[in-house]
């Protein structure tokens, strides 16, 4: 027989009482169903519970010993119904995990870690390179908390919330001679390109692949990188140009010697976003953490689209 929480109480009344009558009262109940209860737990316990001694009635031995254990189970069901702790951030420490790409890591995460210190200063922000093919089983493992970046094919079981969408630019060193004209549709394509593969994943690259050869192009391989950021520092120094997006590479002509260009390609714009799991949809800590990088990237986002000029591109390039 399995016994609910509703006939712990009863049997804790039982024992405590001596007496189905008292027992009764104190639960509120008849004495006749105070009786079937007895009956049931003797039966479930395999013990009398009470029995007759000098004309009154006493607990068993063995309901005595297991009183402590019941009451235990009682107070933690009766803890589970409680509202929970609100969370305070000023003495919180959890350790948020987060997996971003480096095209927007350099973006975001000075500030949030800058903001996490000021409002929960022993928390702490766990990062690592996002991995597309990796994000669905981190996720399902509990060993990130949070996917900020560029999701073409997300799992479908976790939250998500749009951040921004972006466009895509070329970038090429000031001194390429794509910097100094307008070139051709024809001329950019054939440009070798510097291949970015950021965590060992194909995925912004396989976009460019299928946008060249809707154009009847191929790309031409100059060198690979895992790295948007070093990829930048080698345009800024060689004739290779890379495909990034554009908000980066903004940020990119305001501290290197590169030009950003509009790029001659329909690929689709890059839509950037959070997503969680699940399991921490409701945790008062994750949703606070989820709301302050929320805010803070959007805004970061949007200081982006104005705040560097980029001389030298067409308007085409400066949308966004």
């Amino acid at each position: 027989m399995t016994l609910d929480l509703e006939m712990l109480r009863r049997f804790d009344a039982l024992v405590a009482h001596e007496s189905v009558s008292a027992a009764a009262a104190a639960m509120g109940m008849t004495q006749p169903g105070m009786s079937i209860a007895l009956g049931k737990l003797r039966r479930a316990f395999d013990d009398r519970i009470l029995v007759r001694v000098q004309g009154r009635m006493a607990a068993t031995e063995q309901a005595k010993a297991l009183v402590p254990e019941v009451r235990e189970i009682l107070r933690r069901a009766e803890a589970l119904g409680r509202p929970r702790t609100p969370f305070v951030p000023a003495t919180a420490t959890t350790c948020f995990s987060i997996a971003l790409v480096d095209s927007v890591a350099a973006m975001l995460l000075p500030g949030l870690v800058g903001r996490l210190a000021q409002a929960a200063p022993n928390a702490s922000i766990a990062c690592r390179a996002s991995n597309h093919e990796l994000l669905p089983s981190w996720f399902d493992e509990g060993e990130i908390h949070l996917g900020i970046g560029y999701h073409p094919r997300p799992p479908g079981h976790l939250h998500a919330r749009i951040l921004f969408s972006d466009a895509w630019a070329l970038l090429v060193a000031a001194s390429h001679p794509f910097a100094r004209g307008r070139a051709s549709a024809a001329k950019l394509l054939e440009a070798p390109l510097l291949k970015i593969s950021p965590a060992a994943s194909d995925v912004y690259w396989n976009l460019i692949v299928a946008g060249m050869a809707a154009a009847g192009a191929t790309p031409r391989v100059g060198s690979s990188v895992p790295s948007f950021h070093v990829a930048a520092h080698i345009v800024a120094e060689t004739d290779l140009v890379a495909v990034v997006p554009m908000r980066l590479a903004r940020s990119f002509v305001a501290r290197l010697p590169v030009r950003a260009l509009a790029l001659p390609l329909a690929l689709p714009p890059p839509v950037f976003g959070m997503r969680w799991h699940p399991r921490t949809h409701t945790s008062p800590e994750h949703r606070w953490f989820r709301a302050m990088a929320f805010a803070h990237s959007r805004a970061a986002m949007e200081g982006t689209k104005d705040r560097h000029a980029v001389p030298g591109t067409t308007r085409a390039a400066r949308r966004t």
